[in-house]
């Protein structure tokens, strides 16, 4: 299977919206921040969730054509120790900018534990997956508004608090829907527009299915304060948007009905972008370039916390559009002048040789241990003959 051109394009737009966002968050003020989170609520399906939607993917592609039957393959284990290990250390550097943002299992830690996950769950039955997927979505609220999983306890605070960006539980069935609905794309080498079709279909079914399950979440004071995000919706100043009285439940992130919501539209979107590249190849270089180099386009999308500024919502609105324009035109450079030298992917690559060659060489030494003591076992045996 050839390189899918609209997973870097879409990767591209995803990591565009993440740095709106980013930057919106650090350089927000309170006379605007009620758009900033209906801005949050309406993107939201083409930034995080996208990015790891693709991401799902892409690993799911490069497992097929490694033909590789073991989960934890070298390429795996690498490559996801590498993203938690930058995941941690955004994690810490956003803590300790001047804006004090800290938000825990960002976006590429999370990337990391699904690098190992994905693999895992392809050699699931399909049927195992769609029952695991239906229980997450069925048992998400009875486990938190009857405490069946009491808030502040350690399985609460790793996989469901709401104050960590991707908390896993509901998260985790990005990778698992991902792997039911590519199964036969990623499979068949057929490259025409017909493969997208059930992926579209995938898609209106889970976005029916978020707004029919959905209801209207009063203020969310049915949980915890961890979406406190949420309420800012009802902020009463000059940009205020939202007036409805609550928000539908496949709006609010993390909850079961986003996760189909969001993951439903990307279906779409990817379904609707790849009948385009089908028809003609995608001529928007730049775009490509910065999905390909997405780890460090998402790095560079936490510059905003480390640069103590406030701003107007209309004069945000118009230095985004530069600070995007830098960032996309700079990684654009990176690639054609300096050979991507320095990029978090060029890292990835090295980390990756490193770790082969320290693992080859740990195996080596294990060996020569092993036939040194068999070796040493046998001059015994002869000597005691």
């Amino acid at each position: 299977m050839k390189r899918i051109q609209t997973i870097d394009y879409l990767k591209g737009i995803s990591i565009i919206v993440i740095i709106y966002i980013h930057f919106m968050m650090a350089w927000v003020t309170p006379d605007w921040s009620s758009f900033q989170a209906f801005a949050w609520m309406v993107v939201d399906s083409f930034g995080g969730s996208m990015f790891i939607f693709l991401s799902c993917l892409g690993k799911m592609i490069s497992v097929r054509q490694q033909g590789d039957d073991k989960v934890f393959s070298m390429q795996t284990v690498t490559r996801s120790t590498f993203l938690m290990i930058v995941g941690i250390v955004i994690w810490l550097s956003d803590g300790i900018s001047p804006h004090g943002i800290q938000p825990p299992w960002n976006i590429i830690f999370v990337l990391g534990l699904m690098q190992i996950f994905t693999p895992w769950v392809m050699k699931r039955p399909k049927v195992a997956r769609v029952v695991f997927v239906a229980t997450i979505y069925i048992t998400f609220f009875p486990l938190i508004s009857l405490d069946l999983i009491p808030y502040g306890t350690i399985i609460y605070s790793l996989f469901m608090d709401f104050s960590l960006m991707n908390p896993i539980f509901t998260w985790m069935m990005i990778p698992l829907v991902t792997t039911i609905v590519f199964e036969d794309f990623v499979k068949n080498d057929d490259q025409g527009p017909g493969k997208v079709k059930k992926i579209f279909i995938s898609g209106l079914i889970l976005v029916a299915i978020a707004i029919a399950t959905s209801s209207l979440i009063t203020y969310v004071v049915d949980f915890h304060d961890e979406l406190q995000w949420v309420r800012w919706l009802w902020h009463d100043d000059p940009f205020k948007i939202w007036y409805l009285d609550g928000i539908p439940s496949f709006l609010v992130r993390d909850y079961p009905q986003y996760i189909f919501f969001v993951l439903g539209m990307d279906l779409l979107l990817f379904s609707l972008f790849y009948r385009v590249e089908v028809a003609r190849p995608y001529k928007v270089k730049k775009v490509i370039n910065l999905g390909r180099l997405s780890l460090t386009g998402y790095g560079l999308s936490g510059l905003g916390f480390w640069i103590p500024l406030k701003l107007s919502c209309l004069a945000y609105h118009v230095i985004i559009i530069v600070v995007v324009f830098v960032i996309i035109n700079g990684l654009w450079a990176w690639t054609t002048k300096l050979k991507e030298y320095g990029t978090l992917e060029f890292l990835l690559m090295v980390y990756s040789k490193m770790f082969v060659l320290i693992s080859r060489s740990w195996t080596q030494e294990k060996v020569l241990m092993i036939t040194r003591r068999t070796t040493m076992k046998q001059d015994v045996q002869k000597r005691e003959k």
